[in-house]
């Protein structure tokens, strides 16, 4: 989540920075969240970090433009808050590759291997919905291919 690094959406910055919070133990708070701008800052007190990221000039890119401070605090003891971050979209793109080999991977399977990499318990029906997603992205949506939904 360094200054000046360039994302291909708004989604998949906002996916990167869950990871990197995940990663190293750390929390943020959204200050605000649209489709040109995303401002979050570190909610522990005393803790400068922040991070500004927006829509690229005539692109559908985004780029990191503040993040001029490191964080201070200690590892979050908001674990459960950066958990929480973890949206079935997130999970989606997390397991992608791991759909892409086996379609049959099950929930179950899926929350052994988010585990294992990044050290963190989600919900079963999390995953069970970020498979989904994943198999949507990979396959297409099967509802509005048969039934125009």
């Amino acid at each position: 989540m360094e200054e000046g690094t360039i994302f291909a959406s708004m989604t998949e910055c906002r996916n990167a920075l869950v990871t990197y919070c995940i990663n190293v133990e750390r929390t943020f708070k959204v200050d605000k969240s649209d489709q040109v701008r995303y401002r979050v800052h570190c909610p522990t007190e005393g803790c400068p970090w922040r991070m500004l990221a927006s829509k690229m000039r005539n692109s559908t890119n985004v780029q990191v433009k503040v993040n001029p401070f490191k964080h201070t605090c200690q590892e979050s003891t908001l674990r459960k808050d950066t958990i929480s971050r973890a949206k079935s979209r997130w999970v989606a793109e997390e397991v992608k590759k791991w759909v892409k080999e086996n379609q049959q991977v099950g929930p179950k399977e899926l929350q052994k291997n988010i585990k294992d990499k990044f050290k963190i318990d989600l919900p079963y029906i999390r995953l069970f919905s970020g498979k989904q997603h994943a198999m949507d992205s990979i396959y297409g949506n099967w509802l509005q291919a048969l039934f125009g939904y």
